[in-house]
């Protein structure tokens, strides 16, 4: 079996936010609960290293974390954040952001 990742978008213009972003399926817009996130495979990411892997500077902005990271750190989202009060969310704090971030998949550079 193929590993999967999520991808988590940490930009600056977020960090204000409740939860943390991730991408949908197939690199279609941002969502906050895992439900609706996509999961990538090694594949896909590693065939495009550029675009699931960027930095500023030298803070991570955008990768992918293996989903088995992500899942364990979900919580449910406070009632009427999400449409449905659909979750899990990760919560956007100070430990969070840098667990998600020790735990980046860099995929090599071509």
């Amino acid at each position: 079996m193929t590993q999967e990742f999520y991808i988590c978008d940490l930009r600056k213009v977020w960090r204000r936010q409740k939860y943390i972003t991730f991408w949908r399926p197939n690199n279609s817009n941002y969502a906050w609960a895992l439900s609706w996130s996509g999961k990538y495979d090694k594949p896909t990411v590693d065939a495009w290293p550029h675009y699931y892997y960027q930095q500023d500077g030298r803070t991570l902005t955008r990768f992918p974390v293996p989903c088995a990271v992500v899942e364990p750190l979900g919580v449910e989202p406070d009632p009427g954040d999400i449409d449905g009060n659909t979750g899990p969310v990760i919560l956007n704090t100070p430990a969070n952001r840098k667990r998600l971030r020790d735990a980046a998949y860099a995929p090599a550079r071509q």
